[in-house]
């Protein structure tokens, strides 16, 4: 029997990597006889005439051609003047081309046909690198419209009795939106001589049977203020009406005027682009989700609270709404990401606080904000109730965990949230330490190693499509083969093999 030996052929135990002679791989044919019993698998074989120059370990490689089959030289042993070999089929270069024609799940691979590395879904956690105690963490500010207000920049909303409603809120309150120098002047004229002079109360006629020390302690204009409540915006969001005479109870407040509350809330918005990853640009956008990168907002009013990353878009963009009412002071946070391409938004955060600064202007005013503020709650919400098994795609979409491909739901963190502060005015101001901002914070990983190990992929393709090392989630190996041969090429696929 001839038997084809190689030197200088080196590969891996787990390749389909064949000889070609040529530069230092050569090839010599011998001439054996088998020793019985023979196995085709594991045959033994005794080899006479070996060339002098050539001593039989630089033989490492062989086939068979009577066998159809490649092998791994086990052993040569020296017998009684004579060299016996022990062989070992190698069944993956033996049946490359079968394999090539193989399609299967590759959960891992390192290039594709034409050497291209690396391959892989960048979207797939890979648990195959530990992280390191190593964070990045990257700080910037938010340009909320509400921050940087000075009070007397800000809106009053008043809300006032008058003996007419002409505003479309109804019932038997007004509400004005004023600036500062006019609630300022509104004020000065309710508390001084010139109000009760128009009012009917005379200091000077003798006839008069209230003076105004008397009309003072009877009539107190002030009680007919239901509220009073700052924002920190312009006069403008609550109103386009003209300015109008103010009433308050029967009186007319001569020469002050104020526009009318037109509208009873308002809308305003930002948006934000979040950091990606340091090393996400390089070994995948997984390290843009959790636990590889958390973040944390802080958005005065409305406190402190984590964003969950599986929510970023692509384009890392992601836009803050509130809704604002003017009577009650209250606002309603929604964050979201807008979908360009199926022109949609999608609402993942929403939260509520306190947004207006109540003023008190009369210990005799009853207080009927009291009772709005303490149903008023900063806690937020995940919109969509997010449970585990309500995940079922998106970018991180759920997945079989597979040997060391991370699973999305394993890494979703919780939405934790704090409260808010409740009519402060420092919620609206530049100070330091409560400027609204975005922390991120990066987990690191440890260094790759693609050539050997490759990536995540998980796809089906057909193996000869790929090149370097290949790992199979599941395979069909269907060839004419043996059994023992069959189950071995089916172990070596799953368990990370190299095409080559």
């Amino acid at each position: 029997m001839e038997i084809d030996f190689f030197i200088n052929f080196d590969k891996r135990v787990n390749s389909t990597k064949r000889p070609v002679v040529g530069g230092l791989v050569e090839k010599y044919t011998l001439t054996g006889n088998l020793k019985e019993p023979c196995s085709v698998m594991s045959p033994v074989i005794n080899i006479q005439n070996i060339p002098v120059q050539n001593a039989p370990c630089v033989f490492t490689y062989a086939w068979i051609p009577r066998f159809y089959r490649y092998y791994f030289v086990k052993d040569w042993v020296w017998n009684d003047g004579l060299w016996t070999v022990q062989l070992e089929v190698d069944v993956l270069a033996t049946y490359k081309p079968h394999i090539g024609e193989t399609y299967a799940y590759i959960e891992r691979a390192s290039a594709d046909a034409q050497g291209n590395t690396p391959y892989y879904n960048g979207n797939i956690i890979d648990r195959m690198y530990p992280a390191k105690n190593d964070f990045d963490t990257d700080s910037i500010l938010l340009d909320a419209p509400w921050t940087g207000w000075d009070i007397e920049d800000g809106c009053y909303v008043l809300g006032i009795i008058s003996r007419t409603n002409i505003s479309n809120v109804g019932g038997a309150v007004q509400y004005y939106a004023l600036t500062h120098t006019q609630i300022r002047d509104l004020l000065e004229y309710m508390l001084n001589d010139t109000f009760y002079d128009n009012a009917g109360f005379s200091a000077t006629n003798p006839d008069s049977q209230l003076t105004h020390d008397l009309a003072k302690a009877i009539v107190n204009p002030i009680q007919y203020i239901t509220s009073c409540m700052w924002f920190p915006c312009a006069v403008s969001r609550f109103t386009t009406a003209d300015p109008i005479t103010i009433k308050v109870g029967p009186w007319t407040t001569l020469g002050t005027g104020s526009p009318i509350l037109s509208r009873v809330g308002y809308r305003s918005d930002f948006s934000v682009t979040v950091p990606s990853h340091p090393q996400a640009s390089t070994r995948g956008a997984y390290l843009n989700y959790s636990p590889y990168s958390r973040i944390l907002c802080m958005l005065p009013p409305f406190g402190a609270f984590t964003i969950d990353p599986s929510y970023i878009p692509d384009d890392r963009t992601i836009v803050f709404t509130i809704q604002v009412d003017g009577i009650t002071g209250k606002a309603c946070l929604q964050i979201c990401r807008e979908d360009t391409t199926q022109g949609k938004t999608d609402f993942f955060y929403e939260s509520s606080a306190m947004f207006g600064v109540p003023i008190q202007l009369a210990q005799l005013a009853t207080d009927y904000i009291g009772a709005i503020k303490g149903a008023v709650t900063t806690i937020g919400s995940a919109v969509a109730g997010v449970t585990a098994s309500s995940f079922t795609g998106g970018a991180m979409g759920a997945m079989m965990t597979l040997g060391s491909i991370g699973n999305t739901l394993s890494a979703l963190q919780p939405q934790v949230t704090s409260e808010g502060v409740n009519g402060s005015f420092i919620a609206f101001e530049r100070l330091t330490g409560t400027f609204p901002r975005l922390t991120v914070q990066f987990v690191k990983v440890v260094d790759e190693d693609n050539t050997e190990i490759g990536r995540p992929l998980c796809e089906v393709k057909q193996i000869q499509s790929l090149s370097g090392y290949i790992k199979c989630g599941e395979c069909t190996v269907d060839f004419y083969a043996f059994e023992s041969e069959l189950n071995k090429i089916h172990s070596l696929m799953l368990n990370g093999f190299f095409w080559e």
